[in-house]
């Protein structure tokens, strides 16, 4: 979410403050999805995801005097703020997996689940095959959701045995499971709750020869290792020297 649900009202303000910070004060190109306080809990959700699309939807653009990257941002035509790019041989997949709001109706959610399936399909089957260099896959949406989404995921993933990690927010509580038995090279990763914790930080270990010589592991109480190609930092990387 953007802002917390009865703090702050949904109108136009509201979400050009949040654009605007993000303009302000973030040297890399930022890309935003909806969570459910943004659009479907408000009292007007029409125009709420009215407002959400007018704001954020291509956002990485204010990027685009400063970076190459905005241009290789890729869209669903049919639900555009799901995305998605490749970066050192690194997939990543942003969808709308938003949590149960009141606003949202059931065929709604059904249409919203079949674009995003057909999306990360899509995005897999070109990215990820038997001459593919894909070294890793990051999954991004709002909540932990869709389960079925993911166990798809697996049939298309899982034999590959490429890391795989699905990032989301909503619960405030930091988390970090394999919810799938069969899939081991797959973590589902609840971050905290923003002004709460420093941002997650996520690396993923480089190609270069200097890269493959130097230690890559989790030397910290809130660091962690997924596979030996990621690691996990919960506290972005802010620790003392001592």
């Amino acid at each position: 979410d953007i802002f917390k649900r009865g703090r702050y009202e949904c109108v136009p303000k509201t979400y050009q403050n949040v654009a605007d910070k993000f303009i302000e004060l973030s040297p890399i190109p930022t890309i935003v999805l909806p969570g459910d306080n943004d659009i479907y809990d408000c009292d007007d959700w029409q125009k709420a995801e009215q407002l959400w699309e007018s704001t954020f939807l291509g956002f990485e653009q204010n990027w685009n005097t400063r970076s190459n990257f905005p241009s290789t941002v890729l869209r669903q035509d049919s639900r555009q703020e799901n995305f998605s790019f490749t970066y050192a041989n690194v997939l990543f997949i942003g969808m709308n997996i938003i949590a149960s709001s009141e606003g949202e109706n059931g065929a709604k959610q059904d249409d919203r689940y079949d674009d995003c399936q057909e999306w990360m399909e899509d995005m897999i089957s070109a990215h990820v095959g038997s001459a593919s260099d894909v070294r890793a896959v990051v999954f991004f949406g709002h909540a932990d959701k869709f389960p079925d989404l993911f166990e798809r995921a697996e049939e298309l993933l899982a034999h590959t045995k490429v890391p795989a990690l699905y990032i989301h927010g909503n619960g405030h509580e930091w988390e970090m499971e394999k919810p799938i038995s069969n899939w081991d090279e797959y973590l589902r990763i609840q971050v905290d709750q923003g002004g709460e914790a420093p941002p997650l930080k996520v690396t993923i270990r480089g190609t270069t020869a200097e890269a493959s010589a130097s230690p890559f592991y989790a030397p910290f109480k809130d660091q962690y290792m997924h596979t030996s190609t990621i690691k996990l930092d919960r506290q972005g990387g802010r620790y003392s020297d001592n």
